[in-house]
């Protein structure tokens, strides 16, 4: 991105391939102002642009797996409106018809997306940016994301950015680090908007978008032929860092200036209304109907693939609070620190499942019209638990016609750098009416809890209703490896051609095995813990053959206090069970010691 930027009224004088008008963007005469308090300004800016533009989205996670570059970005919203009349004072149903508007043109699910030219389709994509009025105010209470002032301003000025000032009549900003803040109001000179490009070190108290009130949404105030919620679609594209379509600062216009996008064809100078296609100003079909020219709103339909890693890029790296922020969903609850208190889930009537996540991808429901997906604390007789009274089951369809899709994920948890953790889980099927419709299961994690991002620990495999037929519960273990800090939930995905049984879960436990330290007993003396997770009392199962003078038996916490300190004269005393009813569900070591040596193992209590 090159030159110097100059009025959009100037532009419009100069271009040939105007129709009806032009978009009028306050962008120049903004950037002016940013210039005058910053003369770094474009310097800054161009730095964050480059940086941007390399984005790549091949970076690896906590646990060493690489990152899914189509995960979804959501960005939380507030919009300030700032009214001087009463019809100013656009209604909260033209503000959702805004952010209905964002979502669809971001997601590239647009109803006009088949509009564009198919030259250019191949490279017309999905941002997976999405936005969401805040639920949350800065204070941390409830929010509608929405903000009203009755002010006495008639109008606002771009040269002095005054909407955003309380002291001028308009109102300061929520924090612009953790808010897409919109303000909303009468904007002088016929401007539609304009708003704040990434540049300096941080965000700060002029960060954010500006749309006038006759140009925001779909509805309500909005005119044509702005009128379709676009201002906005571009404005926000120029906040998360792109530049117009045909090279700011391209002066008179010409072909010698690049937007710096590779993929976005060389244009000389804005268009307006509604061009024909093909058009052609630089000996190449121009992307006239790109959100970043000047066109109608019904005229315009897409972003690129170059303009959508910049995007990205931006909020990665110089929005990357937004990502971090809270503000759509309310409180964070925070992550289970399984150093201390290990992820234990058995499915019964006790515990919480409020906060696993299913997703019934494909939609699917059986002949009843039921959800056929994953249920939680399912207590069905036929197919029993493994322990307690209840697991997690999913049902077949009855009609067996529809394949399986669907997702489980647990509460999330927080890894340490450089400790270790084993994963246990137990799995059973239930076959329908003697009929072999195998499932298959993988097992995995998600930074989310979604399955934008889910990535997978084992091989896909199947589990076979014969072999592996209730009451047959296996046992997956499975240890894994923290590379840096960071939270994730546990993610179980199920598919096949067809459902026509019920695959059971239970008895989901994670731990952190990062402090036991096991010296062996002799071979023949080693012992093992059963059953593990245990209930009310566990048994010891050991080489009777080995005979000691005695044995100490020690429990402790996970944060090595000591629970338990028996001494044990005859070895057969361990037949007899040791209870563990005054325990509290957690994770323990067991270490018994002998003449011999010392052996620890793990214990999971799940009362």
């Amino acid at each position: 991105m090159k030159g110097v930027h100059k009025f959009c009224l100037f532009l419009f004088l100069l271009s040939p391939f105007l129709s009806f008008g032009q978009r009028n963007c306050g962008n120049d005469t903004y950037y002016d102002l940013l210039r005058s308090e910053n003369p770094n300004f474009d310097t800054s800016k161009d730095k964050i642009f480059q940086k941007a533009l390399k984005f790549k989205e091949s970076a690896v996670n906590a646990l060493g797996a690489e990152k899914d570059p189509s995960v979804v970005y959501t960005i939380p919203v507030v919009v300030h409106v700032l009214y001087n009349t009463s019809v100013q004072n656009i209604s909260d149903g033209q503000i959702l018809s805004q952010i209905a508007v964002l979502n669809e043109d971001y997601r590239r699910q647009n109803s006009d997306a088949s509009s564009t030219p198919s030259a250019f389709a191949a490279i017309a994509g999905d941002a997976e940016i999405e936005f969401c009025l805040a639920t949350v105010d800065p204070n941390g209470n409830p929010t509608t994301g929405i903000t009203r002032k009755n002010t006495s301003v008639s109008s606002f000025s771009v040269s002095t950015d005054n909407i955003k000032v309380s002291a001028q009549g308009g109102q300061s900003p929520w924090p612009t680090a953790d808010y897409m803040n919109i303000w909303v109001g009468p904007i002088s000179g016929g401007t539609l908007g304009y708003a704040t490009p990434p540049f300096g070190a941080s965000p700060g108290s002029r960060d954010g978008v500006v749309i006038g009130y006759q140009y925001m949404g779909n509805t309500g105030t909005a005119v044509f032929p702005y009128n379709e919620g676009r201002t906005a679609t571009h404005e926000v594209g120029h906040y998360l860092g792109l530049p117009h379509i045909w090279a700011d600062g391209s002066d008179n216009g010409g072909c010698s200036f690049d937007d710096g996008i590779s993929d976005t064809p060389l244009q000389s100078s804005p268009y307006g209304g509604c061009p024909s296609y093909p058009s052609s100003s630089c000996g190449s079909s121009d992307m006239f109907m790109n959100f970043l020219d000047y066109v109608d709103d019904r005229c315009m339909n897409s972003f690129s693939n170059g303009q959508i890693a910049v995007m990205r890029g931006v909020l990665t790296g110089f929005r990357s609070n937004l990502l971090s922020s809270s503000a759509c969903g309310g409180t964070s609850v925070p992550c289970v620190d399984i150093s201390t208190s290990p992820l234990i889930m058995g499915f019964e009537s006790s515990e919480d499942f409020s906060t696993w996540n299913v997703e019934n991808v494909n939609g699917d429901v059986d002949g009843n019209g039921n959800a056929v997906t994953w249920v939680l604390g399912n207590d069905q007789t036929d197919f029993g638990p493994k322990t307690g009274s209840q697991m997690m089951m999913y049902f077949w369809n009855s009609n067996g016609t529809t394949g399986a899709n669907d997702y489980l994920f647990s509460p999330c948890f927080d890894v340490i750098a450089g400790h270790q953790y084993q994963l246990e889980l137990s799995y059973a099927c239930a076959s329908f009416e003697g009929t072999v419709f195998p499932e298959k299961l993988s097992i995995g994690f998600s930074e989310t809890g979604s399955s934008s991002d889910f990535f997978v620990i084992t091989p896909d495999w199947t589990i076979d209703p014969i072999t592996n037929a209730y009451p047959n519960y296996q046992t997956f273990s499975r240890t894994f490896n923290a590379n840096s800090n960071g939270s994730f939930s546990l993610g179980l995905h199920c598919f096949s051609d067809a459902d026509r049984y019920a695959l059971q879960i239970d008895d989901i436990n994670i731990t952190d095995i990062t402090s036991v330290g096991t010296q062996n007993l002799d071979p023949a003396a080693e012992f093992s813990l059963y059953p593990n997770p245990a209930h009310h009392q566990f048994m010891i199962q050991m080489d009777h053959s080995q005979q000691f003078k005695s044995l100490d038996l020690e429990i402790t916490d996970v944060a090595g206090k000591t629970l338990m300190n028996q001494r044990i004269d005859n070895p057969f005393e361990l037949e007899q069970g040791i209870s563990v009813a005054h325990l509290s569900a957690g994770v323990y070591f067991v270490t018994l010691r002998t003449e011999d040596g010392i052996q620890t193992e793990k214990l999971v209590v799940s009362q």
